[in-house]
């Protein structure tokens, strides 16, 4: 199962006179649920088979707005948010004594969630360089630098209560995620935090061409 919802922009108000920067806060949302098993047909309905379905839902809802400072500089921050819902999670522990891994399932109602932002900042720069050639007039460049900057937490640490831990018989710390094998995933391990810089650049030249009405100037793009 699938459902959309289309992007709204809650604080858009059509009877104020103006535009104010919250206006352009948009927000979606999309829901999944899915249930599945791998089975012979003739064990389909079978308690066993039933006891091993896959099953869980998730939602994800992105807001994201724009807004200009500095009246050349495009700034886009957002933030994406997902929802995850279970109904069994795992739990993991080593057995010294017959030196293995064993997994026990829960039944239990088990939501998770988490969430990343980012913004990006863009501007143009616009160049125009002037010949006087017999054909050449012209060549124009738009220059546009791009900066951006994304932060997720790290989900598994003990305080978002995710993630699990043993320890293995070489003595390390094993971190296993209570929702393994869940069917959307779910919050990840580790913290990330990037920048990342991009600059594009774009050339049009106007050139002169002979036509039926005389000479006319025609842009090409370089």
């Amino acid at each position: 199962v699938a459902l959309s919802m289309n992007r709204i922009y809650p604080f858009k108000r059509s009877s104020r006179i103006g535009k104010r920067w919250y206006d352009q806060v948009g927000l979606g949302a999309n829901l999944r649920a899915s249930n599945s098993v791998i089975t012979p047909d003739t064990s389909l309905f079978e308690p066993t088979t039933i006891k091993n379905m896959r099953n869980g839902a998730t939602v994800s809802v992105p807001i994201s707005t724009t807004f200009t400072i500095l009246k050349y500089i495009h700034v886009t921050p957002s933030i994406n948010t997902n929802g995850y819902l279970y109904l069994k999670t795992y739990r993991e522990h080593y057995d010294k004594d017959s030196n293995k891994i064993y997994r026990d399932t829960l039944n239990e109602v088990k939501f998770l969630a988490d969430a990343s932002a980012s913004a990006t900042m863009n501007t143009m720069v616009y160049g125009d360089y002037y010949f006087k050639t017999k054909h050449l007039k012209q060549i124009h460049q738009t220059i546009t630098p791009t900066i951006g900057f994304s932060y997720k937490p790290d989900y598994g640490l003990p305080q978002y209560g995710y993630y699990g831990q043993y320890e293995d018989s070489l003595k390390k710390n094993v971190i296993y995620p209570y929702f393994k094998n869940g069917i959307f995933g779910g919050p990840s391990a580790g913290k990330s935090e990037t920048v990342n810089f991009g600059l594009s650049t774009t050339f049009e030249a106007k050139i002169k061409k002979n036509s039926d009405s005389g000479e006319v100037f025609k842009k090409v793009k370089l």
